[in-house]
């Protein structure tokens, strides 16, 4: 069933609070699979508050989120059969590791992409140090409506896709997923229950 575009493309979001601590740093890291070798110090400046403790910089996308707001039965979108797509971050200023922080959220666009291949929905969220008006990150994330399409082309443009690099990586990273992340992860407030309950992962067409 196609979503309300209008409804949704003015969709009014709260200005979201958090009081971040090592401790959401911490437990962010460990849901992103840091500590599978508790001596290498090079995991642990994420993960002990320790000298030279900082925050993991993609920590950002948990960061004044309003939780898995799609599941409010307003949206009219089907929850069940959506999928994150695409997240960028843009980092301003490194983030803090403790204080009051503020996002703000807004639709910026809504892409039919037909009646049987659903729909794009395009979101930026700003996060804030309490007091500043200098952000410190910008997200966008796209995420796949596969059960919303065919409301109509309104205008909105999908994002240009990325030119893939040439060449070998200039880095490479090889840290193992573990199979509890995604229950460690969904607490640092990415709830869709697609991340813990078997049921939804099913209907959803997941066999886990």
């Amino acid at each position: 069933m196609p979503l309300d575009y209008d409804r949704l493309r003015n969709w009014q979001f709260p200005e979201i609070e958090q009081r971040l601590s090592p401790r959401d740093c911490i437990l962010y890291a460990l849901g992103i699979g840091l500590g599978d070798d508790p001596l290498d110090r090079g995991q642990l400046r994420y993960l002990y508050e320790g000298e030279g403790f900082r925050a993991f910089p993609t920590l950002a996308t948990v960061l004044a989120y309003p939780g898995f707001w799609l599941k409010d039965p307003a949206t009219g979108v089907d929850w069940v059969r959506v999928v994150h797509g695409e997240q960028s971050l843009s980092i301003h200023r490194p983030l803090p590791t403790g204080g009051r922080l503020l996002g703000r959220m807004r639709i910026a666009g809504i892409v039919d992409k037909g009646a049987e291949r659903g729909a794009l929905l395009l979101v930026e969220r700003r996060i804030y140090e309490a007091g500043s008006e200098e952000p410190l990150c910008t997200l966008r994330q796209t995420t796949v409506c596969r059960g919303d399409g065919g409301f109509g082309d309104r205008g909105d443009e999908a994002p240009t896709p990325h030119r893939l690099p040439e060449g070998p990586p200039q880095a490479v990273c090889d840290l193992p997923t573990l199979p509890q992340a995604a229950l460690i992860y969904r607490l640092s407030g990415d709830d869709n229950p697609l991340h813990a309950d078997p049921a939804v992962a099913r209907a959803a067409g997941y066999d886990r």
